[in-house]
């Protein structure tokens, strides 16, 4: 027979049935055949336009990226690696892998309009648009990229792909367990109905507007952001600008000329690294001296509750990750249900209400975020480091969070860091990180404003979402019409 039986039933789990000749030799699990895929290909084919592959749009060949090995980083290319591809599809260059120029061919170099599946990963499926031609930029791995024919709007594929019929394709067609994967192939294969030239250029004007409104609320938003380290350096009546200005200064300093200083020998403890001595740091623990302050390891208790993967959770378990929280506002984005049997091995730091938790890779970044009643239990990275119980009255759990996100705490963390691509923080040097502690009413008001702040950007960020989604509805509204 050549069509498809289904029945679903009305409990857990689904029940469904399909004919033997439907079932693909290279495909035999039974997510793939859900009959909430064959209702979506029915939507598509449908619709008034002609349905093709996506290999049909392609000109030239899908390329597939690269990571380098540990022999071939250095820093003379940018490399595009899945944390760049944020999930609007908006690829962020500000900080990427470098390698060698010799660990690429010319066909991994990053073209206007390339389009980006990401193929691997808890974050499989986001779609990148590369808009601008930019100088010295290349496909990382586990990232395909193609290009359109010129009869195609490439917003409009990037578009159409980020939608729910794109989305729904991707998941589809997506392998394995702990280490999801999407083949190139699968990718090539995607489904897409054929508009006229036209109507995807409209396509196109409606994304575009979006995308501009999108950014006009995310400057705003990160102008609240900017402004935060300065009211909290006012309220503490620390003024570390000239020093900040200097260092934005040697940030734009080239290899040919770089920063030079002069250090007494009697100054150097334990560490031998020039980066731990810059100028800049000395200023700002300078500043910090000159209030009262506490060091972390003084304020709170390191916590080393561990799971041991085996008790507590039946089936699922809830995993923090690094990667899961907002840099901008300390939030958990996401919280992966992760199979107990699929538990990573850095699964494994058991978090309670009120936990604090910063990441210990790259703890400049400020990934550190705070526990709610909810995420009590969670199981964490352990890539972070755990702070449970105050020893002192002195300071509010709050205030803490707001100073650990602050220039004065991740400046510390970033002097303290070792390592090169992935530089970390160990424990011990975490716990000498200097918090400045006013009296508690100083207190109140820096965490009610910073609070504040934080929750501006998120209403901010709210809105900007809205924007795409709203965009996003009526491109699916189109391409049915």
């Amino acid at each position: 027979m050549n069509q498809t039986m289904t029945q679903t039933a009305t409990t857990k789990p689904e029940v469904f049935w399909v004919w033997s000749d439907e079932v693909l030799k290279n495909r035999i699990d039974a997510y793939f055949y859900q009959p909430k895929f064959k209702e979506l290909y029915k939507v598509l084919e449908g619709g008034k336009y002609k349905v093709g592959k996506l290999s049909d749009l392609f000109d030239g060949e899908l390329i597939k990226g690269i990571l380098p090995t540990h022999e071939e980083k250095g820093d003379e290319v940018n490399v595009i690696q899945i944390s760049n591809v944020d999930r609007d599809g908006v690829i962020d260059t500000s900080d990427c892998l470098t390698a060698k120029r010799e660990a690429y061919e010319d066909k991994h170099i990053l073209r206007r309009n390339d389009i980006l599946v990401v193929i691997t990963g808890a974050t499989i499926g986001k779609v990148g648009f590369w808009k601008d031609e930019k100088d010295n930029f290349y496909l990382g791995g586990d990232i395909v990229k193609f290009q359109v024919k010129k009869e195609f709007d490439p917003i409009f594929v990037w578009a159409y792909l980020r939608s729910k019929f794109g989305q729904k394709q991707i998941l589809r067609h997506i392998t394995g367990a702990t280490n999801k994967h999407l083949s190139p192939d699968d990718v090539a294969s995607i489904q897409i109905p054929i508009l006229p030239l036209e109507k995807q250029k409209k396509v196109s004007v409606i994304v575009q507007s979006a995308y501009a409104e999108k950014r006009k609320k995310e400057e705003e938003a990160q102008q609240v952001l900017a402004s935060i380290d300065g009211f909290v350096l006012g309220e503490l009546g620390i003024d570390i600008a000239g020093g900040h200005e200097r260092e934005r200064e040697r940030e734009r300093v080239s290899e040919a000329a770089p920063e030079t200083y002069v250090i007494w020998s009697d100054e150097i403890k334990q560490r031998i690294d020039p980066n731990f001595y810059r100028p800049y740091f000395k200023e700002l623990l300078r500043a910090i001296h000159a209030k009262n302050n506490l060091t972390l390891g003084e304020i709170v208790e390191f916590s080393n509750e561990i799971w041991d993967q085996k008790s507590i959770f039946e089936d699922n378990f809830p995993y923090i990750e690094i990667s899961g929280i907002d840099l901008k506002t300390g939030d958990i984005e996401e919280i992966a249900q992760l199979l107990t049997t699929d538990a990573p091995s850095r699964a494994k730091m058991v978090v309670r209400h009120n936990d604090i938790i910063v990441s210990t890779t790259r703890p400049n970044r400020g990934a550190i975020t705070k526990i709610s009643e909810e995420q009590d239990g969670s199981i964490a990275s352990t890539g972070f480091a755990v702070l449970r119980d105050l020893k002192t009255d002195k300071i509010s759990r709050d205030y803490l969070f707001v100073m650990l996100r602050s220039i004065l705490s991740l400046k510390q963390m970033e002097q303290r860091t070792t390592g090169g691509n992935y530089p970390a923080i160990t424990a011990e040097d975490l716990k000498q990180i200097r918090i400045v502690v006013p009296d508690r009413v100083k207190q109140e008001k820096i965490t009610s404003g910073v609070q504040s702040s934080y929750a501006k950007m998120r209403t901010l960020r709210a809105q900007a979402a809205e924007v795409l989604e709203n965009a996003q509805k009526q491109v699916e509204q189109m391409i049915l019409e």
